[in-house]
């Protein structure tokens, strides 16, 4: 029979309780050879692998994604012929590289279709559907409104932030009243409808140089406003580079070419910046410190490791697939895989863990103003004050008052791992908790980054990054320096090669597909401690009462799902 976890100040057997740790600390060493700075594990132990069903979720997904690339209904010569040129350079990289590179070329291959050379209209694109429907997020391709939803209900809600006083940016009146009329520059900072997305943080990455043409990322700056009649901020301007022209909708094919770098430049941001530097490098050195530090038997070991099944796993599959050299990232982004390392470094260098907290977040980002239509806030508010009271009748339990936390040395010993330069290298964690709401601040924080945050940044793909047209990840033609004079021909040849964007449609399917297990469902036997039941029961209840808050809201508002807590995995898992 397992035993009721214990506090180690409270385990009467502190021997055996050692012997735990000093076992777990031989399975779980650091590494730091993926990503410099960043602390991985170093080899996964083989047991700590995915949730039972995995395998056949992502399985099925695959089949459906392979199922839609084969129902091509005009294969040409060109693109066999390339995929033939590809297969052969595998062949010479399981020669020279090794069997994990050519094996990486052979899934680029695997995804890339028949398709080949570049779009010369958009039903190129929109032919990458076949049996999969075209999703509604196809209204993005050509309408302002429908594109600028992405920053509130798309992949990429963390992006979107209030201008509080007058960019270093030529903004005008004439610019904003165009989409707003009758507005003022100051009168919308003033009153708190004038906003931004910044991508700066891409200023210095290389161009992907592996395809017909290089790609590249624009260090792009978008400016949205909030007519007073919308709760939708709409884009009226966006500059490429500082310095650089400022353009608006007036001009015409200019702007859409600007939209695309702009749109790249979101993507990129948001699928490494946020998505993959801020949840799964976030997540997984707190949870490799916390098997080092927290003895089995352990409360919150026993509380994160349900949510931290399948962690370890997807990121070596995606250090050795995606982000790996010859990776599929390397067939369909903006920037080299080097670029690639490069961001997600960045990302954690300028992260800090406590201030990441949702509320500091959406009040440091000046979102919280109520007449922001922003379903991703919305619902996130109510899963969060889920996770925030599970977690605290949980801690509860365990510590009665706030000296008992003071007195684990293993929650210490946990925060120190976690945060110190030779271990997890997390900032912002704030020292060892000594506190019960200390406690609850970071698990709170912990749990929804890695279950709620993730789902909204991950399965969203699914709709919004197969739309190519509106969503690539990068742009295949250089940054332009002028506003006029453009063409719809140059615009097209912005937009991926065919290939790349098959691959990129491939995987984002794959990816928002792969949907594994809910929220608040913890296998039988996970907690044994009696007194748990009562405090789960009112977790699943109150997850029940936001599922059904939020089926509510999308009868009035155009449906946002991605938060219903019965679509959020309990952790990384994909």
């Amino acid at each position: 029979m397992t035993a009721v976890p214990t506090l180690p100040q409270d385990d009467p057997t502190p021997t055996d309780r050692a012997a735990d740790l000093v076992a777990a600390r031989a399975r779980y060493t650091y590494s730091f050879d993926t990503y410099p700075g960043v602390a991985l594990v170093a080899q996964r132990p083989k047991d700590d692998t995915t949730p039972p069903q995995w395998s056949k979720v992502v399985d099925g997904a695959l089949t459906a994604v392979l199922a839609n690339e084969r129902a091509v209904d005009r294969p040409t010569l060109a693109g066999f012929e390339a995929r033939m040129a590809e297969t052969w350079h595998a062949a010479r990289d399981l020669v020279h590289e090794g069997l994990r590179t050519a094996s990486n070329d052979l899934a680029a291959v695997l995804l890339g279709g028949t398709e080949h050379g570049d779009a010369t209209s958009l039903d190129d694109f929109r032919a990458l559907f076949r049996t999969v429907p075209v999703p509604d997020a196809w209204a993005a391709v050509h309408d302002d409104v429908a594109f600028s939803r992405r920053w509130l209900a798309g992949s990429n809600p963390e992006s979107l932030q209030r201008v509080r006083s007058l960019p270093d940016v030529p903004l005008s009146d004439a610019q904003i009243a165009a989409v707003s009329p009758g507005d003022q520059i100051a009168a919308a900072i003033e009153s708190g409808r004038l906003y931004e997305v910044d991508y700066r943080m891409l200023d210095g990455l290389p161009p992907n140089e592996l395809g017909p043409r290089p790609a590249v990322l624009a260090p792009a700056r978008g400016f949205l406003v909030r007519p007073w009649s919308s709760g939708v901020p709409r884009l009226f301007a966006i500059q490429l580079r500082p310095g650089g022209p400022v353009f608006t909708p007036a001009d015409g094919w200019g702007w859409r070419i600007a939209r695309t770098h702009l749109a790249a430049a979101d993507t990129v941001v948001g699928a490494i910046w946020h998505h993959h530097a801020r949840t799964h490098l976030v997540a997984e050195p707190l949870f490799v410190a916390a098997h080092r530090s927290l003895a089995p038997r352990h409360p919150l070991m026993v509380l994160l490791a349900q949510h931290a099944e399948g962690t370890l796993y997807i990121n070596e599959v995606g250090a050795h697939t995606v982000f790996a050299p010859h990776g599929l990232l390397d067939w369909f982004t903006g920037t080299s895989q080097a670029g690639v390392r490069e961001l997600a470094r960045r990302s954690l260098e300028d992260f800090d863990f406590l201030s990441s907290r949702l509320p500091e977040r959406l009040v440091n980002r000046g979102v919280s103003d109520p007449d922001l239509d922003f379903p991703y806030r919305d619902d996130a508010r109510l899963v969060w004050d889920a996770l925030q009271t599970w977690v605290t009748g949980y801690v509860a339990l365990y510590y009665r008052t706030d000296a008992d936390v003071a007195a684990d040395g293993e929650v210490a010993a946990w925060v120190l791992a976690a945060s110190s330069a030779d271990g997890g290298g997390i900032r912002g964690l704030g020292g060892p908790p000594r506190t019960r709401a200390n406690l609850v601040d970071l698990l709170t924080n912990l749990l929804f980054g890695a279950s709620a945050l993730h789902a909204a940044m991950n399965f969203p793909v699914a709709e919004e990054l197969t739309v190519i047209p509106a969503s690539p990840f990068g742009a295949w033609s250089p940054v332009p320096d002028r506003t006029d004079g453009w063409t719809e021909a140059d615009w097209l040849r912005t937009l991926p090669p065919l290939d790349a964007a098959q691959r990129q449609l491939d995987t984002a399917l794959l990816l928002g597909m792969s949907r594994v297990g809910s929220l608040g469902d913890y296998p039988d036997g996970t907690f044994v401690d009696p007194r748990v039941a009562p405090v789960l029961a009112k977790f699943r209840a109150d997850l029940a009462t936001a599922e059904q808050a939020i089926a509510d809201r999308n009868r009035k508002r155009k449906p946002y799902v991605h938060l219903m807590p019965s679509r959020i995995p309990p952790g990384i898992n994909i």
